[in-house]
């Protein structure tokens, strides 16, 4: 497993990180990120966090690698990931089907069918349709019950010496939990006021 954090590539050169410099820049005979990948296997499950922060040149680098497996490298050398396993994330669009700053678990929410195409015409206004078409399946998760958002909590408190009540895991919820921010702020909220 591998995961590319596609905040770093939001430059149109920063993509030479995965294959390499090229010719006349400083390392350029060193071996990039994905030839030593490719050394070692061909079967990665390689995880591209967050691809609508990349730069549009990167989603073309990401093209051949998508459609056939393989990629050239600043030395020349084909690598070979076609027994790999390709996996982007995006919040593309989140922000058009988000009941806003609220807190809470609103029954108002757009259905599951509505929500899956906002998220859609989001992407096809974000992304070239050669990126899209080589993508075989788009996953479209859920927001997070109430429940959900609880057992996040009794695993950010299972280290820390204090009762695990259910009054203790309402109010963590309550407080520590944003839709806009989603789940991350439920660590930041446990270490602040509850170790």
């Amino acid at each position: 497993f591998y995961k590319i954090n596609c905040g770093e590539f939001s430059g149109g050169h920063e993509f030479n990180k995965l294959i390499g410099a090229p010719p006349g820049y400083v390392g350029h005979s060193e071996k990039s990120i994905l030839a030593e990948m490719a050394a070692k296997s061909n079967k990665w499950v390689i995880l591209f966090d967050e691809v609508e922060k990349s730069h549009y040149k990167f989603r073309d680098f990401l093209l051949s690698l998508f459609d056939d497996g393989t990629v050239t490298d600043n030395l020349g050398n084909v690598l070979d990931f076609t027994n790999s396993i390709f996996i982007c994330t995006s919040n593309q669009g989140i922000e058009k089907i988000q009941p806003g700053k609220e807190i809470g678990f609103s029954e108002k929410n757009t259905s599951g069918k509505d929500r899956k195409a906002t998220l859609k015409n989001s992407l096809k206004k974000s992304f070239t349709p050669e990126f899209l078409n080589r993508i075989d399946e788009f996953i479209f998760f859920n927001q997070l019950s109430k429940e959900d958002v609880k057992k996040i909590a009794k695993l950010e408190l299972k280290d820390v010496p204090i009762e695990k009540t259910e009054k203790l895991l309402d109010y963590i919820v309550e407080h520590g939990y944003s839709n806009e921010y989603g789940a991350r702020q439920i660590a930041r909220f446990v270490k602040n006021n509850v170790s």
